[in-house]
């Protein structure tokens, strides 16, 4: 029995995985993989990609390879957890001589040649300059006989580094772009290899490896894009919960997802990088840490009520974990420390007397989390339980900084790859450093506030440990923390990720993607994919919705001539105007002009712009083969004015409502009739101040894309591959997306 079948059956692999593992090895055996074309094998975040190369590394042992290169993230931490995974999972052919793991910067130079020449060798590897000369210097100094090894590297996080450049200011202050030193290195190693040697990537964010232009230059240089040759979809096991959980079944309100999203303010983020001394002496009622306050102590009712389902079916032993992720500074991590220790030492003390404070604040915590508890059929103690067991384990919070691969180490479990969790509730406070590779168990609460101007979707998803292995009973106690901003550019990413793995699996994204984008003289133009900055973007997806929300009207000394005249327009052109008619785009581009006129302009708007809007319309109107439908849409409003309010009515706190048709009758018109063209729906609302608005009617533009489109990625930025001056205002890049 070989080594793969040996491990399979040691892990009890399921049929789907293992079908996927031998499918890698069969096409990384039938096709020449090489630097301009690797293999890919694409996971989900925190969805088993481990598991899944770990595999697929015995499969390959059994029918070609000598030695295993494993590219991991360039982190201490990860390479000590990767090295002992590895030999966990291979430890019994360790110990039979069959194989030997090595961190590459720890093997020793006077290895007997029995290792080289007999045994199998998986050699782990940062992405980083010391170690890459070093395994360089294996191969070709120190034991020149691995020259003549087949050879697998296996690209961990593969766009982590492996492609990746920065824009420098050289000398004379202008902007130059370089190639990163790693990306350089890895590519000279695997243009060493012998014949015969391959190259698999393995990634959950692979936009900086798909979307790239056919030729890079950089100083007179040609590098060749690394552009996969093949790629093969890790399927799911089935608790995963991804990123369909928070943005799409989030949508449904019968389901407990709807609650996860809790609204935070801007101001608030500002607030918990320089707490002083005001706010730290009054931290159970400063309006300056309300929403960090409130989400704490969510967390300890979440955690309570864990804890008492749990015993209820004689488990004892619940541990849960909340992570505050906002800034990459140190010091910052301090003062949010020191807020967080403030704070519990203040419900310890309010915990000890079973004070009424204590009593109201967890009350509104607990009818926050009872929401989406009564829409399951998990047991829900009663308050009165909860609060005497949060009086009780208050006092057993653990709050830890990880901030540094020093911090990580010493909390990793390093046989699972999780942060232990000391006690039944956990606070982890950090930056970065608690991305890729790290799991933390049981996380039922996540404040999440990076907010640089620019984010990459490689970073944000990786950065949000939200996604993986979790209970169904965990996810409807979860909150996820953020700022309305944060979370249209998190709905943005996921739609553009959709679309494009929809792409992947169907034979690759190029031929399945439109990648489009406003050039500066207005008109809609084709786009090199690899210039496109994904949280910026909009998808449109055949059958999808353009809906925009957070929208405000002006006053109604404003905007009642400008409501008049669109009701005046539709009017004029179609009588019966409440079932869809034909009109030309630019009938309905200027209706959407003079709707967007009637919104405050101090209001953010999310979901999308004007011109996102206007663009929208303008492409997807294009797109048909009907000679006599090109360029027009399908259009029609409401007469009767509806009376939505401009906030969700539950208990998260203000929540923007985005739903504003009935799905029984707007909807079920428009997606009737929306086959080869859009539909534009305008929703004529009362725009009551009850409601949330300023008592004036207005209408709110919807647009259901017709189900015979290409799914096509745009930006309505006329440059959207400009050179950002200052890195800060990037999140950590991992490709040539943007940099």
């Amino acid at each position: 029995m070989g080594l793969y079948d040996r491990l399979t059956k040691k892990r009890d692999d399921s049929k789907e995985l293992m079908a996927c593992m031998e499918h890698t090895v069969q096409e990384l055996l039938s096709n020449k993989t090489d630097v301009e074309n690797p293999g890919m094998l694409l996971g989900d975040i925190q969805s088993g990609k481990t598991r899944g190369f770990t595999g697929i590394i015995a499969l390959g042992f059994d029918k070609k390879y000598d030695v295993t290169v494993v590219l991991t993230k360039g982190t201490r931490a990860l390479v000590k957890q990767t090295v002992q995974r590895f030999k966990g999972e291979f430890q019994e052919f360790e110990e039979e001589d069959i194989l030997r793991v090595f961190d590459v910067m720890e093997i020793p130079e006077d290895l007997n040649e029995y290792v080289i020449e007999r045994q199998k060798l998986i050699l782990v590897v940062k992405k980083e300059d010391d170690n890459i000369n070093r395994l360089k210097k294996l191969f070709f100094d120190t034991y020149p006989s691995l020259q003549n090894k087949k050879v697998l590297i296996v690209d961990d996080e593969a766009d982590f580094v492996s492609i990746g450049y920065k824009n420098k200011k050289n000398e004379d202050g202008e902007k130059e772009i370089n190639i990163n030193v790693i990306s350089r290195q890895i590519s000279d190693f695997r243009k060493s290899l012998p014949a015969g040697s391959d190259y698999l990537q393995v990634t959950a964010t692979p936009y900086s490896l798909y979307l790239q232009p056919d030729n890079i230059v950089i100083k007179d240089i040609v590098f060749a894009p690394m552009r996969p040759k093949f790629t093969i979809v890790l399927p799911l096991h089935d608790k995963y919960i991804g990123s369909n959980y928070y943005f799409e079944e989030s949508q449904n309100l019968d389901s407990p997802a709807q609650y996860l999203f809790q609204s935070i303010n801007e101001d608030e983020l500002k607030a918990l990088s320089k707490t002083h001394g005001k706010i730290l002496d009054n931290v159970l009622n400063s309006p300056s840490v309300y929403h960090f306050r409130t989400a704490i102590l969510n967390y300890v009712v979440a955690s309570c009520i864990r804890i008492l389902q749990s015993e209820k079916i004689s488990k004892t032993n619940y541990k849960s974990s909340f992570i505050v992720h906002t800034e990459t500074g140190k010091i910052k991590h301090e003062n949010q420390s020191n807020l967080v220790r403030k704070l519990v030492e203040s419900l310890k003390v309010e915990g000890r007397m079973k004070s009424s404070i204590l009593n109201e604040r967890l009350q509104e915590s607990y009818e926050n989390i009872k929401l989406s508890i009564s829409l399951t059929s998990y047991y829900l103690p009663s308050f009165e339980e909860v609060f005497k067991k949060a009086c009780e384990y208050i006092r057993y919070i653990t709050i830890r900084k990880v901030n540094s691969d020093n911090d990580v180490l010493s909390l990793l479990n390093m046989s699972t790859g999780e942060l232990k969790l000391e006690s039944p509730l956990n606070i982890f406070i950090g930056g970065q450093i608690l991305d890729r590779g790290i799991t933390i168990q049981n996380l039922i609460g996540f404040f999440y506030g990076r907010n640089p101007k620019k984010m990459q979707q490689d970073t944000v998803m990786q950065h949000a440990r939200i996604f993986g292995a979790r209970t169904l009973e965990d996810m409807a106690v979860t909150r996820l923390y953020t700022t309305n901003r944060i979370y249209e550019s998190m709905r943005r990413m996921h739609e553009a990720d959709k679309a494009l793995r929809k792409a992947f699996e169907d034979g690759g994204a190029n031929k399945k993607v439109a990648f489009i984008q406003k050039a500066a003289d207005g008109k809609i133009i084709p786009c090199s994919p690899n210039k496109l900055l994904i949280s910026n973007t909009v998808t449109l997806k055949p059958g999808g919705t353009l809906r925009i929300y957070g929208i405000q009207t002006k006053a109604k000394t404003h905007i009642s001539t400008i409501v008049k005249s669109i009701t005046d327009t539709l009017s004029e052109i179609e009588v019966d105007y409440e079932h869809p008619f034909l009109v030309p785009l630019g009938i309905a581009q200027e209706l959407i002009d003079r709707i967007y006129d009637t919104f405050d302009t101090e209001t953010e708007i999310f979901g999308c712009t004007r011109d996102e809007f206007k663009a929208s319309i303008e492409y997807s109107s294009n797109q048909t083969k009907i000679k006599e439908l090109k360029g027009h849409l399908y259009l029609f409003a409401n007469k009767v004015p509806k009376n939505n309010a401009r906030y969700k009515e539950n208990q998260r706190g203000k929540m923007f409502n985005d739903s504003y048709s009935d799905g029984r009758t707007d909807s079920t018109k428009a997606k009737k009739i929306a086959k080869d063209i859009p539909c534009l729906f305008l929703s004529f609302q009362e725009g009551s101040k009850e409601n949330g608005w300023k008592d004036v009617q207005f209408y709110w533009p919807l647009l259901y894309i017709q189900a015979n489109i290409v799914t096509s990625i745009f930006t309505t930025d006329t440059n959207p591959g400009e050179l950002i001056d200052d890195e800060d205002d990037l999140t950590d890049d991992m490709g040539p997306m943007h940099k």
